[in-house]
């Protein structure tokens, strides 16, 4: 839930104490006592903090969030996203943010479900979602077409809807796939 702030902390944090470190270095320098620069250079640090952890995350989170594509699975550089993303997938269009992503990619009916029978072998014993409810939790169609309006267009019409376990703090996945078009489309959760 938290992870989105991890990165933009480690970077605030790190870089106001080299501030806070340079500024006490190069005191002398300009005629000023360490020990003075730096209690005001920490006092300052403390203040610039939250401005400067809204800054920086600003600035993350542009290149990490938003929608990205990628010629396959090996090209996605991100672990919470492997974890829902079948190894198989191709062409993969993400549109990804801080709690989950959306994506389409191409692969296979079969795979594509010998992947899901296997994400239900390893945890399914830890669902909060028997899987016969798991594969109707967005009602089918209208789910699909209100999860994925403005992300893919045209949607296609005959989709099937798979559902993936589902963790006790609702993380998980949804898949549909298009037999016409042969294209996944799949939106997952995670913390």
């Amino acid at each position: 839930m938290l992870w989105p702030l991890i990165l933009p902390l480690k970077i605030t944090f790190w870089g106001l104490l080299a501030c806070v470190v340079a500024a006490t270095a190069l005191a002398p320098r300009f005629g000023r006592k360490r020990s003075r620069v730096f209690v005001w250079s920490a006092v300052l640090a403390v203040f610039a903090f939250l401005p400067g952890l809204m800054g920086v995350g600003f600035v993350v989170d542009a290149f990490r969030f938003g929608t990205f594509h990628y010629d396959d699975y090996a090209h996605v550089n991100d672990f919470r996203i492997y974890r829902y993303l079948p190894e198989g997938a191709t062409d993969i269009t993400l549109e990804q943010a801080s709690g989950g992503f959306q994506a389409k990619f191409s692969m296979g009916r079969p795979e594509l479900e010998a992947w899901i029978d296997e994400q239900w072998e390893l945890y399914g014993d830890r669902s909060e979602v028997a899987r016969e409810k798991a594969n109707s939790l967005w009602n089918g169609q209208d789910g699909f077409v209100r999860e994925f309006r403005g992300f893919a267009e045209p949607l296609p019409t005959d989709v099937v809807e798979y559902g993936g376990p589902v963790a006790p703090n609702g993380a998980g996945f949804t898949i549909w796939y298009s037999a016409a078009q042969g294209v996944v489309y799949e939106r997952a959760g995670y913390w």
